[in-house]
């Protein structure tokens, strides 16, 4: 990393922009770039005494946590312009909750309508960011956890994994059938899929998508 920072600070000939990228081809650009503004945004609104809750603190710490877990998944080289687009997956659970809740009405961009300033915009975008790189880092440590369990019992590591992540859900809110429904049967498979095939940024982009969206 030194010999990065070192070529960044010599200017003029172009190496530092190179070191760069060959660095960028070895891991996660997406996830660390997305890692990086969550933590900013953290940072930010507590200097700008916005108000930030205890929620989005611990977010952040268990996303520090979690992503400890999840090295294997952050040092991995990853075709950027595969895991951008299948981050467009995160269009899925969007629909999938015509299935789930009843009387569902789509609204993209919902959670931007009321906003009337940009620091209200950026706070939101940041909140999401924040809340995507958490759960997606607390999937894949689960599923790096789950590995434990024999090789010949790897459907039984998807879902268990999967089951330890739709229950992070409920230590924050309350029980709801529709919910947890909604959460397994379309927005747990489609972000392990991005997640396991294209990357864990990729998985948090798709998190982002279908809560943005919807």
């Amino acid at each position: 990393m030194s010999g990065v920072l070192g070529a960044l600070l010599s200017g003029g000939s172009g190496r530092g922009v190179k070191s760069v990228e060959s660095v960028f081809k070895r891991i996660d650009g997406i996830f660390v770039s997305l890692s990086s503004l969550s933590a900013l945004f953290v940072l930010t609104a507590g200097l700008s005494q916005m108000e930030i809750t205890m929620d989005a603190v611990m977010l952040l710490c268990s996303s520090s946590f979690f992503s400890l877990g999840a090295l294997n998944y952050i040092f991995r080289q990853v075709d950027y312009q595969d895991a951008l687009a299948f981050a467009a997956m995160g269009f899925i659970p969007v629909f999938g909750r015509y299935v789930c809740f009843s009387g569902y009405v789509f609204q993209p961009l919902s959670s931007f309508w009321d906003l009337s300033t940009l620091n209200d915009i950026l706070y939101t975008l940041g909140a999401q960011i924040l809340t995507a790189v958490s759960e997606e880092s607390f999937r894949a440590t689960m599923l790096n956890l789950f590995k434990l369990l024999p090789k010949k019992a790897e459907w039984i590591r998807y879902g268990a994994a999967n089951a330890a992540w739709v229950a992070y859900h409920f230590f924050r809110h309350p029980f709801d059938w529709a919910y947890c429904a909604w959460l397994s049967a379309f927005c747990a498979p489609v972000f392990t899929f991005t997640l396991e095939k294209h990357g864990l940024g990729s998985a948090c982009l798709a998190h982002m998508i279908c809560n943005l969206v919807g």
